[in-house]
């Protein structure tokens, strides 16, 4: 990547200055500088030892995997047996999946157990956007359609749909969005003038 400066640098020194540009321009608290040190580390790994960071990297676990598959078929990357693996590789079956069959031989680093997982898909955490939507689908019958950045409601008595965008609750008003939302449609909606769908 070469860079307004004229400085070309590779996907992990880029990774590198946004990690500096963290540690030196934000206040760090111990979990904080724990997240920064992982960060490093990988990118460390990345940059001299691959195999190192394959359990964290899911693009250097299947990349190895490949390679190894290659090695064994005596092929190149081409091989149709191998445009399969990548096809293969996003079926998330538990007995297809070749993450699945990964992690059961331990070359899988979790974050997170099944059950945080399983939590997650119905409990997003609440400073996200995910669990804004969410939270109004289930408490507002008058929303209509959710996207990534809007939610549109159909406004009782009125002959259109309104369009809300979906503030980032960690910003400036995103708790007034939340509180209106907790306190149901009416509120929520008075927020907002709205224009037609």
């Amino acid at each position: 990547i070469r860079l307004k400066s004229g400085e070309a640098v590779t996907a992990p020194q880029l990774q590198r200055k946004y990690l500096d540009f963290v540690r030196s321009h934000l206040q760090l608290d111990e979990g904080d500088e724990a997240i920064c040190r992982e960060w490093e580390r990988v990118l460390d790994g990345l940059e001299t030892d691959l195999e190192s960071v394959a359990t964290d990297v899911e693009w250097v676990a299947k990349y190895l995997l490949f390679e190894r598959q290659m090695e064994r078929l005596g092929t190149t990357w081409d091989d149709p047996r191998l445009r399969a693996m990548d096809l293969q590789w996003a079926d998330l079956r538990p007995g297809r999946s070749l993450v699945a069959a990964l992690d059961r031989a331990g070359r899988v680093r979790r974050l997170f157990s099944p059950h945080d997982v399983a939590r997650a898909l119905v409990e997003p955490p609440c400073n996200t956007r995910a669990w804004v939507r969410g939270k109004a689908i289930s408490l507002i019958p008058e929303v209509v359609k959710a996207s990534w950045t809007s939610l549109v409601v159909d406004q009782a008595g009125q002959d259109r749909l309104v369009r809300i965008p979906l503030p980032d609750p960690n910003q400036a008003g995103g708790e007034d969005f939340i509180r209106a939302l907790h306190e149901g449609a009416r509120a929520f909606i008075s927020l907002f003038d709205g224009g037609k769908e």
